[in-house]
């Protein structure tokens, strides 16, 4: 009972987030912009799996990180909303291929990296899901590990019609 109870405040939660301004450039409520892209940490720990379906509901992907820049952005925004220290589901994946690190949203493979120290070692044969501490250090992790996670959307472009 409790269960169906959260999954209830999470579908008007997702909800919420969806409602959004039009304005060009803009973010929905709720998502904090950086570059050309909004991002947001949804309060709730779940595997990779259900936090990529998550951010997929929110019209988002679990973010994917292309730059030095936008992992430092990434990482201060994991550790407010995170305080606690641990880490944050990001966009990265090998289960296709062990070593193949790709971003499940664009499935291009991985060009900007920032490993920890001895990462990514697969430890136990099972750390498949790519997890970024809180330190901004990335972490190869086991996908059923409940962590909360980043996702990430384009801002808003309005075309203009006629030009």
């Amino acid at each position: 009972m409790i269960w169906l109870f959260v999954k209830v405040i999470l579908v008007v939660t997702v909800g919420l987030l969806r409602v959004s301004s039009v304005a060009d450039g803009a973010c929905p409520s709720y998502w904090t912009p950086h570059s050309d892209y909004c991002y947001i940490v949804p309060q709730i720990a779940q595997s990779w799996t259900d936090m990529m379906a998550l951010c997929k509901a929110v019209d988002g992907e679990l973010a994917d990180i292309t730059s030095t820049d936008e992992n430092d952005y990434v990482a201060q925004l994991a550790k407010e909303n995170h305080p606690s220290g641990g880490e944050v589901w990001i966009g990265g994946t090998d289960s296709m291929s062990e070593g193949n690190w790709m971003w499940i949203g664009s499935g291009d493979a991985m060009v900007y990296r920032k490993w920890g120290s001895n990462q990514p070692d697969n430890s136990g044969g099972s750390e498949h899901c790519l997890g970024m501490r809180t330190s901004g250090d990335w972490n190869d992790d086991d996908c059923s590990r409940h962590n909360r996670g980043v996702c990430k959307r384009r801002k808003y472009s309005i075309p203009v019609v006629g030009k």
